[in-house]
């Protein structure tokens, strides 16, 4: 089973989600440093969830298996094309226009989205973990 963002918000699990790296800046640098190959704090950047969905935490679950060896983690495979067209209709337009982003702090988690999305395409995976 894969929990969707409704489904978090109704369990009331503490789950990480892109929408947390918006709206806690102090998450930031740890996922700049990880698009950037630095070695990360993972337990700064998971205090206080207990499990995770979807980007940027999905790109990352080799390093999180092996920085979390109890932790279950669950793969949701589906066909390429629809994957294609569900981020072509959401984070694609925003990875597009980024650069035209007001605000520094928006513009700055899209830059880091587009660094870890688009110009890692060849290690792009969607799996879902959970450290319990």
């Amino acid at each position: 089973m894969v929990i969707g963002q409704h489904d978090r918000k109704l369990l009331m699990i503490p789950c990480h989600h892109m929408e947390d790296v918006f709206a806690n800046p102090a998450q930031l640098p740890n996922w700049q440093a990880a698009a950037d190959g630095q070695q990360v704090d993972w337990d700064e950047v998971f205090a206080g969830y207990n499990t995770a969905v979807d980007w940027p935490t999905a790109h990352y679950w080799r390093e999180l298996a092996a920085f979390y060896p109890d932790a279950q983690i669950l793969l949701s495979v589906r066909p390429a094309g629809r994957w294609w067209e569900s981020f072509s209709g959401t984070i694609k337009k925003i990875l597009e226009i980024r650069s035209t982003i007001p605000d520094a702090y928006p513009r700055s988690v899209t830059d880091m989205a587009n660094k870890i999305i688009l110009l890692r395409q060849d290690e792009l995976v969607a799996p879902r973990i959970s450290a319990t």
